[in-house]
C-alpha cells in the first residue's frame, strides 16, 4: 500500500509540476506599432497673428496607436519676412519646450508656450512654430505653423 501511496503522490506531482510550468518557452511578442502619432491643432491656426505682449497659446489634440510620449515645441524667427522691430527677434529662454504627453490621446487647451509672454520690444514679423510630436516606439510626426508677431 505504502508503494502505491507513493506512486499516486509522484504521479500527482509530476502532473501538477506539468500543468504549472507556465509557459512553453518561447517569448511573448509586444504588438508592433506601426503608425505614426498624429496631431490636430486648432490653436495657433495658419497665419494667426499675436500681438506683443501676449500669451502664445497652444491647443491641439495627439494620438497614437500605442502611446505618446512627448511634444517638441520650437520658435524661430523667418529673416526672410521681418517687418518692424525695435529691438531683436523673440527667443523665449524655454526654447524648445518639451510638453510630456501620455496615453493614446492626450488634449492641450490654451498651454502658455514657453512660460513667458511675448515681449513688447521684440522685432515684429513671421515666426516659425515647430511641433514635433513622438510616441513611446520613436515614430513622429512634424508639423510648421507660420505666425505673424507684432503685426
Amino acid at each position: 500500500m505504502k508503494k502505491n501511496f507513493g506512486a499516486i503522490v509522484f504521479s500527482m506531482l509530476m502532473i501538477l509540476s506539468y500543468g504549472c510550468g507556465g509557459s512553453d518557452g518561447g517569448d511573448t511578442l509586444e504588438p508592433e506599432d506601426t503608425k505614426n502619432p498624429e496631431m490636430i491643432i486648432s490653436k495657433p491656426g495658419e497665419g494667426a497673428n499675436v500681438m506683443l505682449g501676449n500669451d502664445l497659446l497652444l491647443s491641439g489634440t495627439f494620438s497614437d496607436d500605442m502611446e505618446l510620449e512627448s511634444l517638441v515645441v520650437s520658435l524661430s524667427f523667418n529673416e526672410t519676412k521681418a517687418e518692424k522691430g525695435i529691438e531683436d527677434p523673440w527667443e523665449p529662454g524655454n526654447n524648445p519646450e518639451i510638453i510630456v504627453l501620455t496615453g493614446v490621446e492626450d488634449e492641450l487647451i490654451n498651454h502658455k508656450l514657453f512660460a513667458e509672454k511675448i515681449p513688447i520690444d521684440c522685432k515684429s514679423g513671421i515666426y516659425i512654430l515647430t511641433l514635433s510630436l513622438k510616441d513611446k516606439s520613436g515614430k513622429s510626426t512634424s508639423k510648421q505653423i507660420n505666425i505673424t508677431i507684432g503685426g
